[in-house]
């Protein structure tokens, strides 16, 4: 606060764990979040603590003219059985979306509904988890990468690989495809993507007289060593909960996907030759 005396102060100096009976975690100073070595951070006025501690402490900084209380936060209580039953709903949704009885999606929904129905968690809660941004992402892209496939716009992009990479050579028309795959998979999954690509892939080898799984071999793997788009389960999983950007997935995964790329263009011939 303006009137604190804790100004020009560090925690060490001021003995403030021992004084308020609480432990800073981190200190927002400067505009920054520092995390380490916060004892020896000089306090100013407006610096922002958190700290933890037990509720009676944390309620008795309150009255102290020193500092103010801007939130609080409590861990939220957890029940033993209704999580038992959230992760029961969700393995049955698991095992009867991959055995086949239910497509997973409606698998999955319907163990979510169950969660909702029993009180295993509130609505509210529920609604709470959703990151709206992510849904509409993926649901522009999705409808992207379908539009492509049925306009037959992907289709011309391959014939555009095998008309202008063909005279360079067979490895050059195979490095056309790991390319194209590569791009194809940021706007749809990649299971698409290599489904689109493939059978283009195979009928310019055919013409070509050139080795069928080579070129089959390369558009599977391809589709496989793209991370410069979180559209994949695995990074959509993370994508909300990490506080993740659209950005941070291009800058760590483009750099990558280069190297993957490299390394299967060279080992490609030398596995599955194309002759």
């Amino acid at each position: 606060t303006p009137q604190s005396h804790l100004a020009g102060w560090t925690l060490r100096r001021a003995g403030f764990q021992q004084r308020y009976g609480v432990t800073v975690m981190a200190i927002y100073h400067h505009g920054k979040a520092l995390r380490e070595r916060l004892a020896e951070v000089p306090l100013r006025i407006g610096d922002l603590l958190l700290v933890r501690g037990p509720e009676e402490r944390v309620q008795a900084l309150r009255s102290d003219p020193d500092l103010a209380v801007i939130g609080e936060h409590r861990p939220p209580v957890h029940r033993e059985r209704r999580g038992l039953y959230t992760v029961a709903f969700f393995a049955a949704a698991l095992i009867g979306g991959g055995l086949g009885w239910l497509p997973l999606s409606i698998a999955f929904l319907l163990a979510a509904l169950a969660t909702v129905l029993l009180r295993c968690i509130s609505i509210e809660r529920a609604y709470e988890f959703i990151d709206w941004r992510l849904l509409i992402l993926i649901a522009g892209m999705t409808a992207f990468g379908t539009a492509m496939e049925k306009t037959g716009a992907a289709a011309l992009l391959g014939h555009w690989v095998v008309v202008g990479l063909s005279p360079m050579g067979a490895m050059a028309v195979v490095t056309g495809f790991i390319v194209l795959t590569i791009l194809l998979t940021q706007p749809m999954s990649n299971a698409a993507a290599a489904l689109v690509v493939l059978p283009i892939a195979m009928s310019a080898a055919r013409e070509l007289g050139l080795n069928e799984r080579t070129f089959a071999i390369a558009i599977m793997l391809a589709a496989s060593v793209s991370f410069i788009a979180p559209f994949e389960p695995s990074c959509i999983l993370v994508y909300g909960p990490g506080k993740y950007r659209f950005l941070d997935y291009v800058k760590t995964g483009l750099g990558l996907t280069l190297i993957l790329a490299v390394v299967v263009v060279l080992l490609i011939p030398v596995f599955w030759p194309l002759r």
